[in-house]
């Protein structure tokens, strides 16, 4: 077979001095360097065949090398490949866990030979000859040692002795993390095969590509990657930074992949985390990654948290991580995303129940491990073998040129090598991961060994371990165990981690199980800390997961705490705190006591200093609430919501409560009116050429939401005559991944068709960036050829104040203006909102739609004073020359037709809050409902019109509710629900749990204590402006739209569809459920006569 032997054997002739590995020596500065060329590494190595040679090695015989990532361990790689010897590397037994390795692999293989480097065995203190003499004395002293550093290179005739395909090459025993280490038997068909196909995703044929690694040769990325890859390339040099090296100060990576202007390297996801917390980011800039091609991510589950962060600290792309899939069974990989990074959010609850969904907002991300390679096919099975379907999660099955035949003298674990899937032809192997098949990638999710159902959910461990980690929990990633134990004939769930001993153990399990709980629904029945360094693992220093479990059940652990042992179920109870005394003009020193009690109740167990926010401890925003009106209830003070949740801090809610008593709070007010500044190069750089209704190429931001769910929709049906192209921007690593989220968003609100994809041009980026986070030749390609910007996208939080909400609402929309006003000039359409009107020089009058809006004093919202400042901007920019128009939608609500609606703005939690809790409140309000889908038409159907040109247009349901109306609807339908004063029904709301009450989490929003007429009731009842519409509906006379009135029937069906998501019950008289219930009963005929 002529494969990578033969071509190393031609390339050390005929390129001698091409330099192929540099073993680097990172403890001194410089580094020290030793280079191998190619023509000395095929010498030594054929030094290491004369020696076995001598000893009476055949081909077939085995070896055993002790890796020590050094040129000799490399040396002998080859060696033993060039005459046919089976090698096997492991790691030197130099602590207990590696001598039983050593023993396992040594009563597996049989080896005649083992190798290793005399100068460590005669210089380390744990001598691994005495340990094995000890632990294996019959089988060591047989072996024939051969060691690389006493061997002479050998320039004589070639030894390569010929190999067939199917001749075995080595043993690459498995890292055991589930169990016993196994001999993978790797042939010379396996590895060309993996070659081959690592050649090809990482261009290592056609382009020059510098490697840096400091993963253990023993592992098959250290073997297959770092020395077999370069040798096969054409122009490829390896740079090997010691492995221990690299333990005791992991920066050195960094510094060698910026040195040697590295373009791959390869690390678990543990690595790259390793990286994020010990380099701030104020020392990022001295690490040069923008050569980075290829960072291969795997081996462990990949955090998208991590991924993000490493970006983000080091400034390169998404797209430059590849996370792979790969296992010992396969040689080394088995899917690789390369320069194509995606990470999907998908639905939590599909996901427990074995669905992969994705879908726009979803509560779970998870990061693709990209497409098969080469000839490799991925499969997902159910339990009985049949196939999943795409998007079910089932085990993950191979089948490829790669994928080996089985285990060396192991036929009862070889018969994972032969499952046979319906359907399929030939043998696939069981992994025993799982994960899902979606549009040809790869997402996994876990091991089928270590999986935990708990109430009819499937839970992966590494999916409770990265949400730790991604709520700041503090042990790391590495040091955690998750597996469940039967108890009375039930599973009950086990978190172990390794801890110092003089922790917080209380602390620790009570943050361990809040996290849980909140993101899963469940709590660890023990939380187990253990000594450091005493769980089981592996060579590639992995937990071992049942290892760990079986010692837990057989009280084998080094046990420090364990929440059973020490009554970890009776601490729940929280902690109240006593009733606040300070003085009047209490001083901050005086006030932080009081915050600190405040704290403790809400967070019991939980360490925390004075500059700890409250939000990044594990408080919610219930929480956060609880916390407000509790100071406000015990100091009689009102305080502004949102500077709390800006900065919710012991120290800084201390200082505001004592500048607010002092009368100082109006230092905490940003001065709204200096930030309508808008920098002068942001004015139009061309002429107008064209009209509004001539515009065929339309950029739109927030895609991914609600209303742009509508918009995209509207400007495609509306406009596809006209050959429209509709540019969506959108966050995401790639196109794709944008395009998955727009399509899964839309779909979610009903209003997808196949037919739009070829209209549709996404385009990746982020709001809160410079030039709108698109890269820089799509952006001025794009600035080049858009002529209109529809700008939609904006963060909705009623909570959050100004400062906190300006990056993106205000930022966004100055970049936004940037980007219209640079290259063609293009019209401009804002999506601002009816709440720039709540404003207390609004109140009670009526306003016009070009009314200045020019005070910003006394808004309730800090997304409305983000609305009021960025309609400023866009006013600026329209005088410098910028063709614009604002829409202000009112309460934008479900569509008229099928009520589709989510509970996530005040007003659906509103209407949901009020009859989950059997109350509604003696108000008097008017509901603003303005259906999606009316709000959308309007303004696409405004937006081609010139009359729109530098205009404002309220787009406003005129047809309102009286709650008081709302009410007594639903009576009549059948809803056990009562009407109550207002203060009354505010108490009734704080007794509610989040749980229970869909509008408990905004409950502060009507219980502030606010001066009379400025609260939110007041201000968006009684005291609300009378909103004009005189342009809107000037722009939509000939159109025949109207907006459909606020009614029993649009109620009716916003209703059935709360009902039908489960919030609330079905109306029991309802005459849109009726309607409902006939048309489905006349499809059922109509489909059962067919």
């Amino acid at each position: 077979m002529n494969g990578i032997l033969e071509k190393f054997c031609a390339e050390a002739e005929r390129l001698p001095e091409r330099k192929l590995y540099n073993f680097l020596d990172c403890s001194t500065e410089p580094f020290g360097e030793h280079i191998v060329t190619s023509g000395e590494a095929w010498q030594r190595a054929s030094g290491i065949a004369v020696e076995l040679l001598a000893k009476g090695a055949k081909k077939g015989d085995r070896a055993i090398i002790l890796s020590l990532q050094d040129e000799g361990t490399v040396y002998a790689v080859w060696g033993c490949m060039m005459i046919g010897v089976i090698f096997t590397l492991i790691p030197p037994p130099l602590d207990k866990s590696k001598l039983n390795r050593f023993v396992a692999v040594l009563k597996s293989c049989s080896p005649k030979f083992l190798i290793s480097n005399a100068a460590l065995e005669q210089t380390n203190e744990n001598n691994p000859s005495t340990a094995l003499l000890r632990q294996a004395f019959f089988q060591v002293v047989t072996l024939k040692r051969i060691y690389t550093d006493r061997v002479k290179p050998y320039q004589g005739p070639s030894l390569l002795c010929r190999h067939e395909a199917n001749d075995l090459l080595y043993l690459q025993y498995t890292s055991g993390s589930t169990s016993a280490p196994k001999g993978v038997m790797v042939t010379y068909k396996n590895l060309m095969a993996c070659i081959n196909l690592c050649m090809e995703i990482f261009d290592f044929k056609t382009t020059h590509q510098s490697l840096v690694s400091w993963v253990p040769f023993y592992h098959n990325i250290g073997l297959v990657v770092a020395i077999f890859m370069p040798a096969y390339a054409d122009r490829a040099m390896a740079h090997y930074v010691p492995t221990l090296q690299f333990l005791e100060k992991p920066v050195i990576w960094l510094k060698a992949l910026s040195r040697y202007q590295a373009t791959i390297t390869a690390a678990p996801n543990s690595a790259y985390e390793l990286c994020t917390r010990l380099v701030p980011p104020s020392e990022a800039a001295q690490y040069d990654l923008s050569h980075m091609e290829r960072l291969i991510n795997g081996s462990e589950t990949v955090n998208p948290h991590t991924v993000d962060t490493f970006c983000e600290l080091f400034h390169i792309s998404h797209d430059a991580f590849a996370p792979g899939y790969g296992l010992s069974e396969c040689v080394c990989v088995a899917a690789l995303s390369s320069r194509d990074y995606r990470s999907v959010s998908a639905s939590v609850t599909d996901y427990h129940r074995g669905k992969f969904s994705p879908c726009g907002n979803g509560e779970k991300e998870i990061v693709s491990v990209g497409r098969p390679a080469a000839d490799m096919k991925i499969v997902a099975v159910h339990s009985d073998l049949t196939p999943c379907r795409e998007g079910e999660i089932g085990e993950i099955c191979l089948q490829g040129s790669n994928v080996c035949a089985g285990y060396w003298k192991d036929p009862e674990e070889s018969r994972a090598f032969e499952t046979v899937i319906p359907g399929y032809a030939g043998n696939f192997y069981r992994t025993g991961d799982m994960g899902a098949v979606y549009q040809g990638q790869l997402y996994l999710t876990g091991r089928i060994k270590e999986m935990i159902i708990i109430g009819g959910k499937n839970i992966f461990p590494s999916d409770t371990i990265i949400q730790l980690h991604a709520e700041g929990f503090e042990l790391p990633v590495s040091s955690m165990a998750v597996f469940s134990v039967e108890r009375r004939g039930k599973e009950q769930p086990v978190f172990c981690a390794e801890c110092r001993p003089d922790a917080d153990f209380a602390r620790l399990a009570a943050q361990v199980n809040r996290i849980i709980s909140a993101a899963f629904g469940f709590s660890f029945k023990d939380v187990v800390f253990v000594r450091e360094g005493t769980l089981p693992r592996t060579d590639n220093r992995k937990i071992q997961t049942l290892e760990t479990k079986n010692a837990y059940n057989t009280d084998r652990l080094q046990v420090l705490f364990s929440t059973l042992q020490h009554g970890g179920e009776k601490s729940k109870v929280l902690v109240p705190h006593n009733k606040i005394k300070i003085s009047p003009y209490a001083s901050p020193e005086e006030i932080r006591p009081v915050i600190q009690s405040i704290f403790e109740s809400l967070l019991p167990g939980v360490d925390f200093g004075p500059e700890d926010s409250f939000l990044e401890l594990g408080g919610d925003s219930l929480g956060m609430m609880e916390l407000i009106c509790s100071l406000e209830n015990e100091l009689g003070v009102t305080i502004d919501l949102r500077e709390i949740a800006a900065s919710a801090t012991v120290a800084d809610i201390s200082q505001y409560l004592s500048d607010l008593l002092n009368g100082r709070s109006g230092n905490y007010k940003t001065d709204l009116r200096a930030e309508c500044v808008l920098e002068p190069d942001i004015a139009p750089q061309s002429p107008y050429s064209h009209q509004p209704e001539n515009c065929r190429k339309i950029l739109v931001t927030g895609t991914t939401g609600f209303l742009g769910a509508y918009l995209v929709r509207e400007l495609i049906c509306r406009r596809k005559s006209e050959k429209v192209t509709v540019y969506c921007h959108g966050r995401g690593a790639t196109a794709d991944a944008v395009m998955d989220r727009i399509e899964q968003n839309m779909r979610r609100f009903r209003c997808w068709d196949d037919s739009f994809r070829k209209y549709i041009v996404p385009v990746p980026g982020d709001l809160g960036q410079p030039r709108l986070g698109i890269k820089y030749d799509l952006y001025q390609e794009l600035a080049g050829s858009v002529d209109m910007v529809i700008h939609n996208g904006a963060v909705l939080n009623f909570i959050l104040p100004y400062r906190q909400l300006k990056r993106v609402n205000v930022t966004g929309t100055a970049e936004a203006l940037r980007f219209a006003c640079t290259g063609r000039a293009k019209y401009f359409h804002y999506i601002s909102s009816y709440s720039v009107y709540d404003n207390p020089s609004c109140f009670e009058r009526r306003v016009m739609e070009e009314d200045p809006l020019e005070s910003p004093d006394g808004y309730f919202l800090g997304y409305s004073e983000t609305k009021w400042v960025a309609e400023k901007l866009v006013g600026i920019a329209r005088e410098r020359g910028l063709r614009t128009a604002i829409y202000r939608p009112g309460d934008i609500t479900g569509t008229s037709l099928d009520g589709i609606w989510k509970v996530e703005d005040l007003i659906s939690r509103s209407i949901v809050g009020c009859i989950q809790m059997g109350s509604f409140p003696e108000i008097q309000v008017n509901l603003h409902l303005t259906p999606v889908d009316f709000v959308a038409a309007s303004i696409v159907r405004i937006a081609f019109q010139a009359g729109c040109i530098n205009h404002a247009f309220n787009i406003l349901n005129e047809h309102l509710m009286p709650v008081e109306q709302f009410y007594r609807l639903l009576r009549k339908l059948g809803y056990k629900i009562d009407h109550q004063p207002f203060d009354q029904w505010c108490s009734r709301l704080e007794s509610c749990s989040s749980e229970e009450n869909v509008l408990r989490v905004l409950s502060c929003l009507f219980t502030g204590k606010q001066p009379e007429g400025e609260n939110l009731v007041a201000r968006f009842g009684v005291r609300q402006a009378l909103m004009d519409t005189s342009n809107t509906k000037k722009l939509l006379s000939e159109s025949g739209m109207d907006c459909p009135p606020v009614n029993d029937t649009l109620m009716e069906c916003y209703l059935t569809h709360f009902s039908q998501c489960g919030y609330i019950p079905m109306p029991v008289h309802s005459g849109f459920f009726r309607r409902s219930i006939l048309r489905f009963i006349k499809k059922s005929k109509a489909a059962t006569l067919r």
